[in-house]
């Protein structure tokens, strides 16, 4: 009989492999901070999720670009499989590698360069992001309701 418990908050690498790896559920892949806590001290990020729920439509490819982002951020390969979705081997700057076919039986062969280290965005996570996205609101408050920034018609 199996025993459960409660898992810990913080996620541990998969370490069963010369190369620690930062390993992912279906849709763990879209919360950037949940990734970029695990990937700063991995070399790789693989990720298995079971897209057949998205059916025929245009979601499995964007799962994919969010995998995408996910290196970029973080300069790490990920190596995403599906049961029905898109496989692929995307390297750390975000470029797919290799390319599986939906809905189709493959195997799936590349290189995969793991790399070490952190990113900015490992640093800072969305800070940067929401720090201009609040500047740029407070811009255009001020320009709109304040009469800062007039604006002036031509006659």
């Amino acid at each position: 009989m199996s025993a459960f418990k409660i898992p810990s908050q913080e996620q541990g690498l998969l370490t069963h492999s010369p190369v620690p790896i930062a390993g992912n559920i279906c849709y763990e892949i879209a919360y950037p901070q949940l990734v970029a806590k695990q990937a700063a001290a991995a070399q790789m990020i693989v990720t298995v999720s079971n897209d057949t729920w998205f059916e025929h439509s245009l979601a499995p490819w964007q799962h994919l670009q969010i995998a995408q982002m996910r290196a970029i951020e973080n300069a790490k390969p990920v190596a995403r499989t599906t049961n029905s979705g898109v496989s692929a081997l995307i390297d750390s700057k975000g470029r797919i590698t290799a390319l599986a076919p939906m809905y189709q039986p493959a195997q799936l062969t590349g290189l995969v360069e793991p790399k070490q280290g952190t990113t900015p965005y490992n640093w800072g996570l969305n800070w940067p992001v929401t720090l201009l996205s609040l500047g740029l609101a407070l811009f255009g408050f001020c320009r709109n309701f304040t009469g800062l920034f007039p604006h002036r018609l031509k006659s």
